[in-house]
């Protein structure tokens, strides 16, 4: 509530940007720099089966989870949802002298799909495009609203006209249903037996009750296979950590982020990294979105990188 409260207001931040020409190169050479540990780990892509968006894409994931480490693990989120986007709407920007740049950015994506096949990654392509044009913030919202209904329904009719429900899966199933239900697992599981992130940060304070994350944990309940991992938001995050009370703690900390961004006045066409991180805190923990998906990362490109608002915004 004081977060969002008319009357408080985070004032308004001013950081030492770093140039256009600096950023022009800078940028380039960090994308490339965190990819080298996926080319040295996986090389190139040779299952292009993934592309088909089968069940094809569990094995894989499976497998490149086997063979990561943690760089990995801990560079993924940064790439695909902060520094590679920023190539694309950077050489949007700019497209007849930075083409380029949105060039290196698709690929990079597009290789990181291939090695670990993330459904998130292409989504996170969808969501630049869409939130690039456009000042006015509340024109970026009604677009991406109309899109995803235009989506929903097409997603619907090839359902009903081939019988194909892998779109309809992937769009309906898992924006709107599985984090629901997920969530619901959290809540049932976790009622009045938090684990106080002794899975995490804490573990040396507390001792775990479990053999596997919580994650692998749920994924088992619901589908009777540890393997795999069911993730939630920060709600339910919240809840399985300590309680009601963790769940609006953690919420608060979640706004208290999102103000922050805000207040750093960043150019409105970089405005889909936002929102690419809101929507992650709505389906990973608070600490995973934070160290492992990108969170610290798009923080410091706010307060440094992204050039600020346009004086016509």
């Amino acid at each position: 509530f004081l977060l969002t409260y008319p009357g408080v207001r985070l004032p308004q931040l001013g950081f030492a940007k770093v140039s256009d020409n600096c950023r022009r190169w800078l940028m380039p050479v960090l994308a490339v720099l965190a990819l080298l540990p996926f080319a040295f780990t996986f090389g190139l892509p040779s299952d292009l089966s993934v592309l088909s968006m089968d069940e094809r894409i569990y094995e894989v994931r499976q497998l490149a989870s086997q063979r990561g480490n943690l760089f990995t693990s801990y560079l993924q989120g940064p790439l695909c949802k902060v520094l590679f986007p920023m190539l694309v709407i950077m050489g949007l920007s700019n497209l007849r002298r930075q083409w380029w740049m949105a060039l290196v950015g698709v690929v990079g994506m597009v290789y990181l799909f291939l090695v670990n096949p993330e459904k998130s990654i292409l989504f996170s392509v969808m969501v630049v495009l869409l939130c690039y044009p456009f000042d006015d913030y509340r024109v970026k919202a009604g677009v991406f609203l109309y899109a995803l209904l235009t989506l929903v329904f097409v997603s619907v009719l090839l359902n009903l006209l081939t019988g194909n429900i892998m779109v309809e899966s992937i769009i309906v199933r898992r924006l709107f249903f599985i984090p629901a239900l997920v969530s619901d697992a959290y809540f049932a599981f976790f009622d009045k037996t938090p684990v106080l992130l002794s899975h995490s940060v804490l573990g040396a304070v507390f001792e775990y009750p479990y053999a596997v994350e919580p994650s692998r944990l749920i994924g088992e309940m619901m589908y009777a296979r540890n393997t795999i991992n069911c993730n939630t938001g920060i709600i339910a995050d919240g809840f399985m950590n300590f309680g009601h009370v963790g769940a609006l703690c953690f919420v608060a900390l979640t706004a208290l982020v999102i103000r922050f961004l805000c207040a750093c006045s960043c150019d409105s066409r970089y405005f889909g990294l936002l929102f690419l991180l809101v929507f992650t805190f709505l389906n990973s923990a608070l600490l995973t979105t934070m160290l492992t998906h990108g969170g610290w990362c798009l923080l410091l490109a706010c307060m440094f990188l992204i050039p600020p608002r346009r004086a016509a915004v």
